[in-house]
């Protein structure tokens, strides 16, 4: 008698993605906005467990304290993108109503 060497596999299919770390990319437009140097300073500064400050856990402690920030301040929500865009059609208004009047 021959043995096969196939192994049985056991697998669990599920229909969740497990969510990841999201990679975190810095937005030069954030630095003119109220409370990012704030953020930034305090996760360079921030305390750790072993008191020993390591540059790697300090740039950690910035990406952490920015995205912390971001998500509280929302600099370029939907919000503001809409107020913008209302803002901009206000202006064409404005402007298109000048030219046609003379």
């Amino acid at each position: 008698m021959v043995g096969s060497d196939h192994r049985p596999i056991l697998a669990t299919i599920d229909n969740k993605i497990p969510k990841g770390r999201r990679q975190f990319r810095f937005d030069k437009r954030w630095l003119g906005q109220d409370g990012f140097t704030e953020a930034l300073e305090s996760g360079w500064t921030q305390k750790r467990n072993d008191g020993e400050a390591k540059i790697v856990d300090m740039i950690s402690g910035c990406r952490h304290a920015i995205s912390r920030w971001r998500h509280d301040n929302k600099p370029y929500g939907k919000e503001k993108i809409a107020e913008l865009q209302k803002l901009l059609r206000k202006s064409k208004t404005t402007i298109f109503g000048r030219k046609r009047s003379f």
